[in-house]
Formats: C-alpha cells, structure tokens, sequence
C-alpha cells in the first residue's frame, strides 16, 4: 500500500463531506443541474471548487439554495456584487465543495455554448424531466405576450434541439429559429400554438411568478379571441 504524504492526508481530512448521492436523479437535483446549465456556474479556480448561482429573483436564489441543502447537505453564502450591466447591486449564492463540483461534473458540460442535457435527465421519471424543464424556462425561457409566444435563446443549437426533443415527451411542439441577437447568431426555440403553450402551461409551467404570470395573460387573450371567434360565429 502507498502511504499517502501529510499533506494529502491533511487535505482529505478538510473536505467537507456531502450527503451520499442516489443512483437515479432526484427533482431537486434535477433544478441544481438546470439553474447551473442557466444562470449558474462550476468551475475551478486554483484549489477552490466553486458553484454558484446569480440571478435577480430572491424566489430563484432561495429555492436555489433549498435544493442544494437538500442533495448535498450544504450551506450556501449570499454575496451582493455590482452588475457589470446595469451597476446594480445584485444577491448571488455560492460554495465551495470539490466533492460537490466532482458530483455535477458528471452531468456534461455547463457553459452556455457547449452545455447540454444530461443523459440522466432523458432516462429519469416524468417528474424530474418536469422540474428540468421548468428550472432552466425559469432561467433562460421568455414570454413574449405581444407575439403570445415562449421562447428559449441560446448560440448552442444542440442544446435547444436536445431540449426540443425533451418537450415533445409532453406534447409541447416547438420550431428552432435563426437569426436573433445582434450578430444575428443567436438560436430561439419557440412555442407557438396555443395548444402546446396550454400543455406547457398545464405540464410545466413558472416558478418564477412574474413569468408564470405572463403565461397565464398569454392564455387569457387566447380564451377571450377564441369566445369572440364563437361569438362572431
């Protein structure tokens, strides 16, 4: 047997243990997974092992942190920072864990530009792939109540096609478009007729209350122009 030096001892003695993981996805980790394929981020930096997640809605950061209590059995630190967009100070939550980071590593890449859908999400219950979908459309999905429409924009093409590919197990059609952002180089997957955008609303729908809120207006008009064409008839 090798013996291990002081210092690899003294740093397996420091990491901080985490729960023991299950074989099969769990819907909680299903949403860690999605929040960081969205507006997370995993990465190395030296010896550090970080997560964290950085979006504007508290609800978003609290479930966030819920989940991650949770799966890993972790504590999460708030941090404020100055946006480099808008200089306002915004909340984000983040750790340190190598054994964590080690875990979600293996679900694929997490950079917007090569990130993907785990193959575990495909192979999970409908419940997970429910609070997948609904995690990252939180995230990264917009409603656009003028053009009563969904859409999800990424420069990955694969990515959204994957996540098409996920929506049509819930009967929800979608188109792949091109063209959109200012180099024109930005993919949107839209949800367009009204039926799909009933199934998206009644099989997945928002957590995020202000966009849960706009689905249901988009939902509204269509009841209202739907009576007026009965009506008319």
């Amino acid at each position: 047997m090798v013996e291990r030096s002081a210092v690899e001892t003294e740093r397996m003695t420091t990491l901080k243990p985490i729960k023991n993981q299950l074989q099969d996805l769990t819907p909680a980790k299903a949403r860690i997974i999605a929040r960081l394929k969205g507006d997370g981020a995993i990465f190395r930096s030296g010896t550090n092992y970080i997560i964290k997640y950085e979006v504007k809605d508290k609800e978003q950061l609290k479930s966030f942190e819920n989940d991650v209590k949770e799966v890993f059995g972790l504590n999460m630190k708030w941090l404020k920072h100055r946006s480099g967009i808008t200089g306002k100070l915004l909340d984000l939550v983040w750790l340190r864990s190598k054994l964590a980071f080690e875990d979600l590593n293996k679900f694929g890449k997490f950079r917007s530009e090569n990130r993907n859908i785990p193959k575990e999400v495909f192979k999970s219950t409908r419940e997970v792939k429910k609070e997948f979908i609904k995690a990252f459309f939180d995230d990264e999905g917009s409603v656009i109540i003028g053009n009563k429409e969904i859409r999800l924009y990424s420069t990955n093409k694969n990515g959204l096609q994957e996540m098409k590919n996920l929506l049509n197990e819930f009967n929800i059609k979608s188109k792949l478009r091109s063209g959109y952002g200012k180099k024109r180089n930005v993919f949107a997957l839209v949800i367009k007729d009204i039926e799909s955008i009933k199934n998206f609303a009644n099989n997945i729908g928002f957590d995020l209350e202000r966009k849960q809120t706009k689905l249901s207006n988009i939902l509204s008009i269509s009841a209202k122009g739907e009576h007026c064409l009965v009506f008319a008839a």
